[in-house]
């Protein structure tokens, strides 16, 4: 009976053990912070649809807050350009969806809603919109003391 208890409590040592050093685990810092920055490539020319719709936005004061992500709105002609990009990847990954009379093409593929997810939609009169998101973290809902 003695020897079955001790494999018993080896075993359990042995998974404690691995789940602590799994990847999963989070990672203890070993030291400081780096201050070093990667450096940046040169950015393909869909960033171009991405930087037009955030400063058609930002001229327009078109765009709001949804939890820690600002969201930018942009229309017309800039939002077909994109539209009509997303295309072939949209087709590529499953991620073009109708419904409320659009249809609308997502950069990723949606879990249950698009919440955090860049897209681009075309409804029936061929208007066009496309909304650009940026996940800015705490710092949004921060609230300076008085």
């Amino acid at each position: 009976m003695m020897k079955v208890l001790s494999a018993v409590a080896v075993c359990a040592l042995l998974l404690v053990a691995a789940c602590a050093s799994s990847p999963d685990a989070p990672d203890t810092p070993s030291g400081s912070p780096s201050l070093a920055i990667t450096p940046g490539h040169p950015a393909p020319p869909q960033a171009r649809l991405y930087a037009g719709c955030i400063g058609q936005a930002t001229q327009n004061s078109s765009y709001d807050r949804e939890e820690n992500l600002v969201r930018f709105h942009c229309t017309g002609e800039l939002a077909r350009t994109f539209f009509d990009a997303l295309g072939p990847y949209t087709a590529g990954i499953n991620s073009e969806m109708q419904g409320d009379g659009r249809t609308w093409r997502f950069t990723d593929r949606l879990q249950q809603n698009p919440t955090g997810v860049d897209y681009c939609w075309r409804d029936a009169a061929n208007g066009y919109g496309c909304t650009v998101v940026l996940n800015v973290g705490d710092f949004l809902a921060y609230q300076p003391p008085q």
